[in-house]
């Protein structure tokens, strides 16, 4: 290190010491010592500085950082972690290893919940937890119902779930058949009692008492709390019975 920059480094020091004794908050000058404002100063070695401050308000800084940022610190022999205290803006991409891209076997890591407060784009979805629970209900006894649109009777089997803000995804499927010949029977899934007119299924008996499969599946957004997905059906064909056989309802609860 040259002598001209020692002496410099040695009266900020004293000046820094002098100005912490008298009013810390004392903001001196030292460009000249140095050379011309906007000259670049280089220093041979480091520099341990206990604060320093980049940019001025309304003025804004750069720091060039042309390798990498780490705390060299430990707690109970563990790595402390590079702490940034406020919001922080990138105006890049980020990623983890030396190459960007997902060439590598270095995925970027984050360790902790998440929350997105915008939309999420991804190429793929992967991982656990991303089903909160699931239901089923199955049965293999016969049920009956003649009832007419808009009643209906409601199968015995149900799926009841507790869940949070999130989508259920249910799905059912079951063997049907009509008293009559070209007689019809129609399912539809229930939310909370409520029918979901989408889902409606219609199949008609070949003859008298064939049977025939009705399955249909829906999507339903749902707010935290107890909620029950049952099956409806009923025949649009007045006088006859719809028999229900054996029959399977699943459903899923995905976090949103």
């Amino acid at each position: 290190m040259n002598r001209k920059l020692i002496i410099a480094l040695t009266v900020i020091g004293s000046i820094a010491l002098t100005a912490g004794i008298v009013n810390a908050a004392a903001t001196v000058d030292v460009t000249s010592m140095f050379g011309t404002a906007g000259d670049i100063f280089r220093v041979d070695g480091a520099m341990k500085l206990n604060s320093v401050v980049i940019g001025a308000q309304d003025v804004g800084g750069v720091t060039y950082f042309n390798g990498s940022i780490v705390n060299n610190t430990t707690t109970n022999s563990v790595d402390n972690p590079v702490t940034f205290g406020d919001n922080i803006r990138i105006d890049g991409r980020v990623w983890r290893g030396a190459e960007a891209g997902t060439g590598d076997t270095m995925p970027f890591i984050v360790n902790d919940n998440m929350e997105v407060t915008g939309d999420l784009t991804v190429a793929s979805l992967s991982g656990t937890n991303l089903v909160t629970q699931t239901g089923e209900a199955s049965a293999d006894d016969t049920e009956t119902t003649r009832e007419n649109p808009p009643s209906y009777g409601t199968l015995d089997d149900s799926v009841t779930l507790t869940t949070g803000d999130s989508t259920l995804f249910c799905m059912f499927s079951g063997v049907f058949g009509n008293s009559d010949a070209d007689g019809h029977a129609r399912v539809f899934l229930m939310l909370d009692g409520t029918g979901i007119d989408h889902t409606i299924r219609r199949g008609t008996s070949a003859g008298a008492a064939d049977v025939f499969t009705l399955s249909t599946s829906a999507l339903m957004d749902v707010s935290a709390g107890e909620h029950t997905v049952s099956v409806g059906y009923n025949t649009a064909d007045v006088g006859s019975t719809v028999t229900a056989y054996n029959h399977t309802l699943d459903c899923i609860e995905f976090k949103n």
